[in-house]
């Protein structure tokens, strides 16, 4: 009979993308993250009020439903801007994902390039039905309108 011991890390190595859980990255580490990797996608998916106090630069606003529907790219990595997230509803595929931990505050603090955004009317609207939640979802184009904490 095999034994869990043994089977487990083989379904490590044949499920990579199903088996890396997000990594919590504090502000400084997500500095260092941000320097050392590539093709790193930075998606906020807070409530627009709370994107628009202030995110990193070059952010892209989603609800979790957007972001969950995405296809994920296996050779991207992912830092996730969000207020609470329950990893297991984590959408799997991407190279890494990592949850940026603290507040803009903070972030500023670390060195991150944070800026304050308006959010403009939406650039295309899911209809109700083909979104995950069963109702309109929109996504906004955003505009920086100051480099925060300057």
């Amino acid at each position: 009979m095999i034994k869990w011991p043994v089977i487990f890390p083989l379904l490590l190595l044949l499920l990579p993308g199903m088996a890396a859980a997000a990594a919590g990255l504090t502000p400084r580490q997500a500095k260092s993250w941000l320097n050392e990797t590539k093709h790193v996608h930075i998606v906020d998916i807070r409530p627009a009020e709370r994107y628009m106090t202030g995110t990193l630069k070059g952010a892209l606003h989603l609800s979790f439903a957007a972001f969950r529907a995405m296809q994920a790219e296996p050779e991207a990595h992912v830092l996730l801007i969000a207020d609470q997230v329950d990893e297991r509803q984590l959408p799997t595929g991407y190279a890494e994902l990592r949850i940026l931990q603290g507040t803009p505050e903070l972030w500023h603090g670390a060195g991150l390039p944070v800026v304050r955004v308006k959010v403009s009317k939406p650039a295309f609207v899911i209809p109700r039905g083909l979104c995950e939640m069963n109702e309109p979802a929109d996504e906004h184009e955003a505009e920086v309108v100051e480099e925060a904490w300057k």
